[in-house]
C-alpha cells in the first residue's frame, strides 16, 4: 500500500466525488469496503492528505449518514489522535504537525 497510497486516496476520493455527483447511492458493505481502503492508506505518510480530503468532502456535503457513520468516526479518531498503522504514537501530545515522510520530503499529517 505504501508505494501506492496516493493514487489509491485520490482514487477513493474521485470514486466518493463522482458517486456524490451522479447520486448514486451506496451499502453499507460498500461504505464498509471505502473506509477499509481509506484505513489502509493512512499507513502510508503520502496517502494521508487524499484520505483526509475524501472525509473533508464527505462532511463538507452533509454526506455522513448512518451507514458510513461509524467506520467515518474511527477515520477522524485516528487524524485526531495521530495514530496510525505502523506508527508510534505522537508523544509531544499535539497530533497535527507536520511529518518527515521516508522519502525525506515533509507533508502535513497528524
Amino acid at each position: 500500500v505504501c508505494v501506492i497510497a496516493d493514487q489509491l486516496g485520490r482514487g477513493v476520493y474521485s470514486l466518493v466525488v463522482v458517486s456524490h455527483t451522479q447520486s448514486i447511492s451506496m451499502s453499507q458493505e460498500q461504505w464498509y469496503m471505502i473506509f477499509s481502503i481509506l484505513s489502509a492508506t493512512t499507513s502510508a505518510c503520502l496517502g494521508r492528505p487524499p484520505v483526509w480530503r475524501t472525509v473533508a468532502y464527505l462532511v463538507e456535503n452533509d454526506l455522513i449518514n448512518d451507514m458510513n457513520f461509524t467506520p467515518c468516526r474511527h477515520l477522524l479518531l485516528r487524524f485526531f489522535q495521530g495514530v496510525f498503522p505502523g506508527e508510534e504514537p505522537s508523544s509531544d501530545g499535539d497530533s497535527l504537525t507536520v511529518e518527515a515522510c521516508g522519502d525525506g520530503s515533509s507533508h502535513w499529517g497528524p
